[in-house]
């Protein structure tokens, strides 16, 4: 299935880097930077496609992931929709689904869902926060730190991006202090 799936993406234009399992996986991810992951949800009995997803969701910038599988639990079926995974397909369906799936995988995870399990467990304020610096992070991580290039793909002005950057790195020395 690897091989036939590389194939595929080559053939589409992309660059691909396969990788025999988890650990190999962490450690490209840890390497390279990537615009989409397209990982196996089953890797068998000591192996996870979820520690995969959740290692890439926890980089800056976050590419999209896509996961595969023939056989996934619905444990992680379910963790994996928690984490953003833009598509779940089945591995019988994954060479004529390829194109779509990777169009999917270019648009962003609509955060509706991702918002509402906040409900009870964190305050507006603290929700609001958490959205504006995940989203500052990833801006400033894409423009290689440029807050003039940041500010132009957030919609907002240099100087409110500069005001972001300032005020989380006063929090952050605050919180140190502590």
């Amino acid at each position: 299935m690897r091989e036939r799936l590389d194939r595929v993406l080559r053939s589409g234009g992309c660059e691909v880097v396969p990788v025999g399992g988890s650990s190999e996986a962490m450690s490209a991810l840890r390497r390279e930077t990537f615009d989409v992951v397209v990982l196996d949800a089953d890797l068998g009995p000591n192996d996870s496609g979820v520690d995969v997803a959740e290692a890439a969701w926890r980089l800056c910038p976050a590419p999209a992931v896509v996961a595969i599988s023939g056989e996934a639990n619905r444990e992680d079926a379910f963790r994996l929709g928690q984490l953003g995974v833009r598509a779940f397909i089945d591995k019988a369906d994954l060479v004529e689904r390829m194109n779509e799936l990777l169009l999917l995988a270019e648009r962003p995870t609509p955060l509706g869902p991702h918002i509402k399990t906040q409900v009870g467990h964190a305050t507006i304020a603290e929700t609001v926060r958490e959205v504006r610096d995940g989203m500052l992070e990833q801006a400033l991580a894409l423009e290689e730190g440029s807050c003039t290039r940041a500010s132009a793909r957030l919609g907002v002005s240099r100087q409110a991006v500069q005001q972001m950057v300032w005020r989380r790195k006063r929090d952050g020395e605050e919180s140190s202090d502590d």
